[in-house]
């Protein structure tokens, strides 16, 4: 009688660079080449994204709505601008999508803007209000004022953490558990290849310094268990470049359209949405974690800030 071997359940991992940035999945199943096939799919998906919403592509959807301010947009379009507009909405505007950071400066993909000495910013003001833009839900028609354009860059990697965790664990109900990390937008579904929750840890760019908790309780190494949820990390300590001689980076303060001027260096949250968790990292490092935890009035939300000076605060019960 031929006895049939139990496969072995496997954490398979891929990387890839894509949107500008690293994508790192982890496929938690029995088969490499199912694990394979979902890895291509999810690139595709990646790259039909970054072909409609990239601003440094002259032909992608975004730019050409920019352009003519009036556009016939796709369904994915809709969803991400319907979404955008919840977020601008629940942070009283401290997230919102019409920022430019190309009038800082940022006008081309950071391999390259990298490499300049120094860029001249664009202070020509612009159209701030995402309630003046005319979003037609049933005709998918979008209208801009003409000095408004928009950029999704701060809610589009963890919206799309989300999205396409979920879609793939749709399709693929088998696999045991699923990571995709976009550019530090992580989203979590599922266990690890042990059966437990995915555990991450969260990296501090300053080596030495104290650490405090919210909750008065000392840790000098912060992990992280995600259960079915969405982690986003965003920091000043990589992406940056000089506009009008100074340090810039892309943490922009809505109320006077420069780089915050506090002592934080990284922020990490952790939500059960994707697109929550990518906004309110940004929030938390344009306005400081003390106002935003005041005007996001969520109380369940946890997070991990670390200052220049190397304290951690966090809040993680």
């Amino acid at each position: 009688m031929e006895i049939e071997r139990k496969k072995e359940i496997k954490e398979f991992e891929f990387e890839s660079k894509i949107m500008g940035t690293d994508l790192n999945v982890s496929i938690v199943t029995e088969q490499s080449e199912i694990a394979k096939e979902i890895f291509s799919e999810i690139m595709k998906i990646l790259v039909f994204y970054e072909n409609k919403f990239s601003r440094f592509l002259s032909n992608s959807e975004l730019n050409i709505l920019n352009k003519k301010k009036n556009l016939i947009v796709s369904k994915e379009f809709i969803e991400v601008i319907i979404e955008s507009g919840k977020r601008y909405r629940e942070t009283n505007g401290y997230f919102n999508p019409l920022i430019q950071i190309k009038k800082l400066g940022y006008t081309e993909d950071f391999k390259n803007l990298g490499k300049k000495k120094n860029i001249t910013k664009d202070l020509v003001e612009y159209n701030l209000n995402f309630d003046q833009i005319i979003i037609n839900e049933q005709s998918r028609e979008v209208t801009l004022k003409e000095n408004q354009e928009l950029d999704f860059g701060g809610i589009l990697k963890g919206y799309l953490a989300e999205k396409l965790s979920k879609e793939i664990k749709t399709k693929y109900p088998f696999i045991k558990g699923l990571v995709i990390n976009l550019g530090g937008d992580i989203y979590c579904l599922g266990k690890d290849e042990n059966n437990q929750k995915f555990n991450f840890s969260i990296h501090n760019p300053i080596n030495k310094g104290s650490h405090s908790d919210v909750n008065n309780v000392g840790d000098e190494k912060i992990y992280i268990e995600l259960d079915d949820q969405a982690l986003a990390t965003s920091g000043i300590y990589k992406r940056n470049w000089k506009a009008d001689r100074k340090n810039t980076h892309h943490i922009i303060n809505k109320d006077n359209l420069e780089n915050p001027k506090n002592d934080i260096v990284s922020v990490s949250t952790v939500s059960e949405s994707g697109s929550k968790a990518d906004t309110y990292t940004k929030i938390f490092m344009a306005i400081g974690y003390q106002k935003a935890l005041e005007i996001l009035d969520d109380n369940n939300i946890k997070f991990v800030i670390i200052k220049n000076d190397g304290e951690i605060i966090k809040n993680l019960n």
